[in-house]
């Protein structure tokens, strides 16, 4: 089984799997074509996050390709240009001429190509290059522009964030590809050729993936970098290296949970000190409870973040999860959050010999920068930071940015994987992951009905609810002292989009792929 929110990345992966390859290769090649017909949600200038399972093995890891700060950067370069706060559900840093957002000086060293060159090493059983001739074929012949694409770029901007359309034309040679000649955007259903971008993943098939940080291409990628005023050195590249580590885990009441977020895991430490069995789903209580938890994990996101030494030892506690629950019910004035992009992408791939891989990846919402003749979006990262020196998670040269923060995960009971996940949506992949894994531990969903019931996001004392959240309950929770968003669509994007496969007892698979953002796909390989 192939989950995505693209079906004809999930069709590449279904295909490899047909033809014998396993969870990895499919999942490789799934998530390179993913770069192509998403170039804004993921790209080989981000970062990724892989929670991977080898069940002949038993490897269990998450390989992680955080992206780093380059070397010329330094804490207070930013101090005067901050305005103050976040922008919501991105959790950006808002500063003067969104430089943080936008353009060269948004750019951290990417770690992408070095995370999935490692999970190659280390799972998959077909040659590189061949896992990437799907993408650099369509790349090359063309990708039709989606709704959701089209829709992304014209949607009005959270508060404090550039318009999306500004990221288009951040750098000439990004207005060349995403934008017809006089200016307009690709209509959907038009087809997006992009030969640069095919003809750079050539250069990595041939060459392998160490050719991005230490060989002609990376000369390519620093000199554009260094000209036009990036914190990245060709040093910077070369040294450049994947996380690999094993994947933080706590229980939930007769399950064990493995994920790349902790925050994922201090959330259901919370919700497992109330019994939601005895609740509506949905009700007052019940959002009021989601809406605390969230608020809470989320306020603690900044403060561990820029300590990741001490962040799962504080995070995991279940002592500290008895405290915050405590807390319930005490609503608090503050806003603070920091979060990955919403504009992200996610895939699970389940193989026949269940091997699992659940991965995360993403560009930020992107910096809008293209070097000339590659093809490809650099992330936009350093956003992520906090301008001001001596504040939580602050700018430092060599720092890696990203790091635990999205949520591919797998749940375990008597040992045997029985749920993989994980979603796009920034801040709202925390609320998206939590709500779904509750909705079928708790409340007996299948993955279909878990990904796709009413959902709601909470930051500070704001909770956004989409259209089928009851006014009844959007009345308790502003008695109980939140601001509360009602929204007009039932489904409604910025909530995250979640992918989950669920492992039965006797075998067999059933996905649920999140109808937010256009829809997605669960595609299984078919009997011959």
């Amino acid at each position: 089984m192939v989950l995505c929110p693209h079906p004809r990345a999930a069709n590449v992966g279904v295909s490899i799997l047909e033809a014998g390859g396993n969870a990895f290769d499919a999942a490789i090649a799934t998530a390179f074509v993913q770069m192509i017909v998403g170039p804004f949600m993921c790209g080989i200038g981000g970062l990724v996050s892989a929670h991977l399972w080898a069940r002949s093995s038993g490897k269990h890891q998450v390989i992680e390709g955080a992206v780093q700060i380059g070397s010329k950067a330094y804490p207070d370069m930013w101090s005067q240009d901050y305005k103050g706060g976040r922008v919501p559900f991105s959790g950006a840093s808002i500063l003067d001429g969104f430089r943080s957002e936008i353009g060269y000086s948004s750019i951290c060293v990417p770690g992408t190509v070095a995370a999935f060159g490692e999970i190659h090493s280390q799972y998959a059983t077909w040659p590189w290059a061949d896992l990437l001739q799907p993408a650099i074929r369509i790349a090359r012949e063309g990708a039709q522009a989606s709704p959701y694409m089209r829709e992304y770029f014209l949607r009005k901007p959270y508060p404090g964030a550039p318009p999306n359309i500004d990221r288009i034309r951040a750098s000439e040679a990004c207005a060349r590809i995403y934008l017809h000649p006089d200016g307009s955007l690709f209509d959907e259903g038009e087809v997006i050729c992009n030969p640069d971008y095919a003809n750079t993943l050539e250069i990595l098939a041939v060459r392998g993936w160490e050719e991005f940080y230490r060989g002609e291409l990376a000369q390519t990628i620093t000199e554009d970098l260094v000209k036009n005023g990036s914190w990245i050195t060709r040093q910077d590249l070369e040294q450049y290296h994947p996380q690999v580590y094993t994947p933080s885990a706590t229980t939930y009441r007769e399950y064990k949970v493995f994920s790349g977020g902790p925050l994922l895991l201090e959330a259901l430490n919370i919700l497992e000190c109330f019994d939601l069995t005895r609740l509506d789903h949905n009700g007052p209580e019940h959002i009021f409870l989601l809406a605390d938890t969230l608020r809470l994990v989320l306020e603690d996101q900044p403060r561990f973040f820029g300590d990741p030494e001490n962040m799962e030892k504080v995070l995991l506690d279940k002592k500290r999860a008895e405290q915050l629950a405590k807390s319930h019910h005490t609503i608090s004035a503050t806003h603070r959050t920091g979060g990955s992009s919403a504009d992200t992408t996610h895939l699970v791939v389940v193989d026949g010999q269940r091997n699992i891989a659940s991965i995360t990846h993403t560009i930020g919402y992107g910096s809008g920068v293209v070097t000339p003749g590659l093809g490809f979006i650099y992330n936009n990262l350093m956003a992520r930071l906090d301008p001001i020196p001596g504040h939580p998670n602050p700018i430092a040269p060599g720092k890696f940015v990203g790091i635990k923060r999205l949520m591919p995960t797998i749940v375990f009971q008597d040992g045997e994987p029985r749920l993989i996940l994980g979603a796009q949506g920034g801040n709202a992949i925390l609320s998206a992951c939590l709500q779904t894994m509750s909705n079928v531990l708790d409340f007996n969903m299948t993955p279909v009905e878990a990904v796709s019931a009413p959902r709601i996001h909470a930051e500070g004392t704001t909770v956004w609810a989409e259209a089928r959240i009851h006014a009844y309950t959007c009345d308790a929770l502003m008695r109980k002292g939140y601001n509360v968003e009602h929204e007009l669509s039932s489904y409604l994007p910025k909530l995250g989009q979640v992918q989950v496969a669920q492992m039965l007892s006797d075998g067999r698979l059933k996905g649920g792929s999140d109808p937010r953002g256009g829809g997605g796909v669960v595609m299984e390989v078919m009997a011959h």
